[in-house]
């Protein structure tokens, strides 16, 4: 993922996703546990990046410049993409909170972290890409996704 930054003078921490992964670590890596870390607001960006079909940096202040990505995101692996989280949000692990939203991607996760659970979702539509984290939530559906529609649903 590299070096991050949303940009206008606000620190970040950067995404982990340690390399060369080995044994049973390597299986939790492909589904996000093990020792990969990422803040909401990235995962945020990833969405966006989805749904657009290239990297969209956060924008935190009015005429703030948008950088661009080292390297994009192909239009065959961002269809890909589209499609699964199209999915997930229309009769998959994400419908219960999104399913009846036309448009809408969206991916939900629950990472297990010492003796609790966190539970996040990230979504996007035609308007806005955000995503959710609650530590010692349930799941991600059964909690972030109640924030995550809630922002999908202001006008």
């Amino acid at each position: 993922m590299g070096s991050w930054s949303i940009g206008g003078g606000v620190g970040t921490r950067d995404p982990s996703i340690p390399p060369n992964v080995e044994g049973g670590d390597q299986a939790a890596q492909f589904i996000g546990q093990g020792k990969v870390t990422a803040t909401p607001l990235f995962i945020a960006s990833i969405a966006a990046t989805v749904a657009n079909g290239g990297f969209e940096q956060p924008i935190i202040r009015k005429n703030q410049p948008q950088a661009k990505a080292p390297r994009p995101i192909s239009a065959r692996t961002a269809g890909h993409l589209r499609t699964m989280m199209a999915a997930a949000a229309s009769h998959g692990s994400a419908a219960p909170r999104v399913g009846d939203l036309p448009g809408v991607g969206a991916k939900t996760g629950t990472a297990e972290e010492g003796d609790h659970t966190n539970g996040w979702f990230t979504a996007y539509d035609d308007r806005i890409a955000v995503a959710a984290l609650v530590e010692g939530g349930s799941s991600g559906v059964d909690s972030a996704g109640h924030v995550v529609r809630d922002l999908l649903t202001v006008d």
